[in-house]
């Protein structure tokens, strides 16, 4: 069927260009075209031509795309011969060697009735050896069946070495960083031993400074006057280890910068005694309020930190009465972090509604949770002794939202911004139920 289709279409196609090229041929023709400066009926001649060869190209292409014969016998026909010859010679030795092949195989038909005799008389020997051969397969069996128990118990050993060996290297990996751990945690004991040492060191000779300064002070007592003793037991204008000035000095600081730092907040001490009512004592510092020993000096610049801010308090060393010069005694903490903005500090639970009352003893109770939190975490105190400070405002404007809800809400003291251990502790208050928040203070 494909042939007669192919030969149909190719009559079309032929019919079709014939036609087209006559008409292509006339109208030229007809038209007196020219091309390439040939006289018109040349020109129709050529236009003829090339038609006829567009026949004969498309005839031959649709016949090399349709039919696969074609093209093996347009392209591949002298291949198909050599290996049509070749075949030939092949069939020519298969046929020499089917010839000798069956003269083999009458002689091995000879050899087979031998050979069947010879089978006849194994066939017997074959019996008394199938006895033999049953005893032995069943002893085969039982070998196998320990071999496979063998395997079986070989497989779980391995099974079992592997996972030791797994633990040892394991063990061994862990022995491994338990050892750099220990070295690590040796080097920061020895390294904490050090600074202990200095620490007790700096703790002795405070004691020392102490007691040279109770001792002055004991000679000061006894040198005062009657209405002096009697001015001392009532009329203090500090108490012992009250915080005088605190000031900040930066990490990185030249020796030089340090000191001008610890001066300015000596200066904002001096400035603080005096405004108190202590007075310069001319037989110790006839120009300053505070008496201030030069070892104090030395350790406050010794135990400044190398990679963080210093907090610096000038604390009252005993108390002090009005009119007298104020000895003091420092503490030199390092800055750090600690609370994260928007941390919890505190939290309270509480009924809505409240009375004013309960509800300000509620907030109450909430602002002593959060500084007794701080004060455990260290933070300082002002001289005033607060850790911190709130808008009078800002818990006005809480308390009136907070009368517009009802039921069981969470109230949270929650840090506005990152707080140091310099302080001040600055809270926002944030009022919550079921997870929602309900109203915040800025």
């Amino acid at each position: 069927m494909t042939g007669l289709w192919l030969l149909a279409t190719i009559l079309l196609l032929g019919g079709m260009v014939a036609t087209i090229g006559d008409r292509l041929g006339f109208r030229v023709g007809k038209a007196r075209l020219s091309i390439l400066g040939l006289r018109p009926k040349y020109t129709a001649t050529v236009a003829t031509f090339i038609t006829g060869l567009i026949v004969s190209a498309v005839t031959m292409g649709l016949i090399l795309a349709v039919s696969e014969q074609v093209r093996i016998g347009f392209f591949s026909l002298d291949r198909l011969l050599a290996e049509l010859q070749d075949a030939r010679n092949q069939k020519e030795a298969t046929q020499e060697e089917l010839q000798a092949a069956q003269q083999l195989r009458t002689k091995a038909e000879d050899q087979l009735h031998l050979t069947n005799q010879q089978l006849q008389g194994a066939q017997k020997r074959q019996q008394v050896a199938g006895a033999k051969l049953k005893t032995l397969e069943k002893q085969v069996v039982e070998v196998r069946q320990r071999s496979l128990a063998l395997e079986a118990e070989a497989t779980q050993a391995q099974k079992k070495l592997a996972q030791a060996q797994a633990q040892v290297a394991s063990l061994q990996t862990e022995e491994a960083r338990l050892m750099g751990r220990q070295r690590t945690l040796q080097a920061s004991n020895q390294k904490l031993q050090r600074t202990l040492e200095v620490k007790r060191s700096e703790v002795t000779a405070l004691k020392t400074l102490q007691t040279e300064l109770l001792a002055a002070l004991d000679r000061q007592t006894a040198q005062a006057d009657l209405s002096g003793i009697a001015l001392r037991k009532g009329n203090f204008i500090l108490q012992a280890e009250d915080v005088i000035s605190t000031g900040i000095i930066a990490a990185g600081l030249s020796r030089q910068r340090q000191q001008e730092a610890l001066d300015r907040l000596f200066a904002s001490a001096e400035m603080e005694v005096r405004r108190r009512g202590a007075a310069p004592d001319p037989r110790v510092e006839p120009d300053r309020a505070l008496v201030i020993p030069r070892e104090l000096v030395t350790q406050i610049l010794a135990n400044l930190s190398l990679d963080k801010d210093s907090i610096v308090q000038i604390l009252a060393a005993q108390n002090s009465l009005r009119g007298e010069a104020v000895p003091v005694i420092a503490s030199v903490q390092p800055n750090t972090v600690l609370f994260a903005s928007g941390e919890v500090v505190a939290s309270q639970e509480m009924t809505l509604p409240q009375s004013e009352e309960a509800l300000v003893h509620q907030l109450d109770q909430l602002f002593q949770q959060a500084g007794k939190h701080a004060r455990n975490r260290g933070i300082l105190t002002t001289e005033n002794g607060q850790v911190g400070a709130f808008s009078e405002e800002a818990l006005t404007r809480l308390k009136q939202d907070l009368r517009k809800y009802q039921g069981a809400v969470t109230l949270q003291a929650v840090t506005s911004e990152t707080i140091y251990r310099r302080g001040p502790l600055n809270l926002k208050l944030v009022a919550l139920q079921n997870g929602r928040v309900l109203t915040r203070t800025l």
